[in-house]
């Protein structure tokens, strides 16, 4: 299994003259911290925490006040720190490699850990669905659904269609998309027993993060084949837009206003408009690292 990282960098969107590639916005580092080595996946809580999954270095909490990160908590349970996502009532799950699935509490200054499974496989990727329900994308051992009741998990599903599960994302009406590294992406129903293989399309590459848009549009970072779009209509995927601007895309996310960012591995982080048929680059940084 690779290992993934990138450096995890807060970024303010700001207008000024640009001299990199005339792109019309660009990013303002405020904020950088190297003490604890690779960031592989941040979330952010409802109160601004920010925390980041650290490989080998677990799991971190950090406060920020728009122009310093304070670490404010840390625990390590063994395993590779490779997902994060936090829930609405505040849990953090962690995909925690070979180490399987953990929840923590956390309080302001400490993580307490809930639940742990391991089921096989290499934790990688961690979704939460807006009914609690924990969405694990588990290597080559496919994608896992749980039930979470607080103190422990309860497998209700399970699947493998090959690949291997690196990024999972959930829609609001129950459809998972996982970036299914070397099988492509693909779309399940989800009806809290099991899961029913309902689109896969395969563009070449190594898919391995994904992320769904309010309005339905499914964005895939497919590695060294750059950024992808596609509409999905309940039964197939259409691919509406694709953008490769080197480096290797690995992991995805779309802010509130619409913009896809993507950590895009040795070349930095990038911001794109989406019209619903192509992007446009509207801003990149690069400040070393992977």
């Amino acid at each position: 299994m690779k290992h993934f990282s990138f450096y995890f960098i807060l970024v303010l969107i700001g207008l000024f003259d640009i001299t990199y590639a005339q792109l019309p916005h660009t990013f303002i580092q405020t904020a950088h911290n190297t003490e604890y080595g690779s960031p592989v996946s941040v979330a952010l809580g409802s109160d601004g925490t920010v925390f980041i999954a650290y490989g080998d270095g677990g799991l971190r909490a950090y406060s920020y006040d728009g122009s310093f990160l304070t670490n404010t908590a840390h625990i390590i349970d063994g395993g590779y720190a490779a997902g994060v996502v936090v829930g609405s009532d505040g849990t953090v799950f962690l995909a925690n490699g070979d180490d399987g699935l953990r929840a923590y509490s956390y309080d302001g200054s400490s993580f307490i850990n809930t639940a742990h499974l391991y089921d096989e496989g290499y934790a990688s990727g961690v979704e939460v669905a807006s009914d609690g329900i924990v969405f694990l994308a588990n290597g080559a051992d496919g994608l896992r659904a749980y039930s979470y009741d607080g103190s422990s998990f309860t497998n209700t599903a399970h699947t493998d269609d090959g690949g291997s599960a690196w990024g999972v994302a959930a829609d609001p009406d129950g459809t998972v998309f996982i970036a299914n590294e070397g099988d492509g992406l693909r779309a399940y129903s989800y009806d809290g027993s099991s899961f029913i293989n309902t689109a896969h399309i395969y563009d070449g590459s190594y898919a391995s993060g994904v992320a769904v848009d309010s309005d339905g549009t499914v964005f895939l970072a497919n590695n060294y084949d750059g950024l992808r779009a596609y509409s999905y209509d309940g039964s197939s995927f259409t691919n509406t837009a694709h953008i490769d601007d080197g480096g290797y895309a690995h992991g995805v996310t779309v802010g509130s206003d619409g913009t896809v960012f993507i950590a895009n591995g040795d070349d930095g982080l990038r911001a794109y408009s989406y019209d619903g048929s192509s992007f446009s680059n509207t801003a990149h940084i690069y400040d070393d690292g992977d």
